[in-house]
């Protein structure tokens, strides 16, 4: 085989077009790998480095934001979640104290708490009772009143 002029030429603008072909296609692949890299990886073990840390970090994250979450449930079933007041006349018929007399009810989620009722009577006489509530009843006997307001507690807690 003899190569001519023209074929050598033809061969050398062939080789510089693969040549041109593989610097293109390598600064390509160079850029989808720069992509990859992640923070100041040099390369793409450590970016996969990178990333495991930060998959450690997150799932510590998580961790400690459950035991958070846990302690925040169990302190929120602690609080007042049932809070209801009725005014009422305790004179009925009579007119005597009007509804100036109240019961108010202050229980947490398992209706653990108090009952506070105010008597008024006609003048310048009010009484003040406060009685415990355990799971949404009391040892002490309650008015009708104060029943009704620990029934209204309980139903705003279930809804």
């Amino acid at each position: 085989m003899f190569l001519t002029p023209e074929i050598i030429n033809y061969l050398l603008i062939f080789s510089f077009l693969l040549s041109l072909g593989a610097l293109i296609f390598s600064i390509l692949l160079l850029q989808k790998i720069k992509k990859l890299l992640i923070g100041d990886a040099k390369n793409l073990p450590e970016s996969l480095e990178n990333v495991r840390h930060e998959i450690e970090s997150l799932k510590t994250f998580r961790g400690n934001a459950n035991l958070l979450f846990t302690d925040l449930q169990k302190r929120l079933g602690k609080t007042v979640q049932g809070l209801e007041l009725v005014r009422f006349n305790p004179f009925k018929g009579g007119g005597a104290g009007g509804n100036q007399s109240f019961t108010t009810s202050f229980v947490n989620e398992k209706g653990d708490g108090i009952v506070v009722s105010g008597l008024y009577y006609s003048g310048d006489r009010m009484n003040v009772f406060v009685k415990p509530v355990k799971a949404f009843s009391s040892n002490f006997e309650l008015m009708e009143e104060e029943r009704d307001v620990i029934e209204k507690s309980k139903k705003t807690i279930e809804s």
